[in-house]
């Protein structure tokens, strides 16, 4: 519903709602609201959007996760595993020095 003095939309409830209840703007009465059914395609528009939106990432998301070697996951990931890496190097190569180095 809809307030046809100041365009106050009452998204949902307005049967709910009490007799002597007045718009929040313009504080007229519950007579002066008529029904907007374009209101109600606003925002299940809105909610498709955000399911196509949410699929979109998630296909993105798979797509980058499912990469091949090297290029799989994002850069980040790519260089924490070659810092792991490297580490690795430096660890073996403490042991065959032995625990004090020498």
């Amino acid at each position: 519903m809809i307030c046809i003095d100041c365009g106050y939309i009452v998204q949902s409830g307005f049967n709910d709602l009490p007799r002597n209840y007045k718009c929040p703007q313009c504080l007229v009465g519950k007579n002066r609201f008529k029904p907007n059914e374009s209101s109600t395609d606003y925002y299940n528009g809105l909610a498709s959007q955000k399911a196509a939106n949410k699929a979109a990432f998630r296909a993105k998301r798979a797509a980058a996760r499912s990469g091949k070697g090297e290029e799989r996951g994002s850069k980040r990931e790519r260089m924490k595993a070659k810092m792991m890496e490297a580490q690795a190097e430096k660890d073996t190569e403490r042991k065959k020095k032995g625990f004090f180095g020498f």
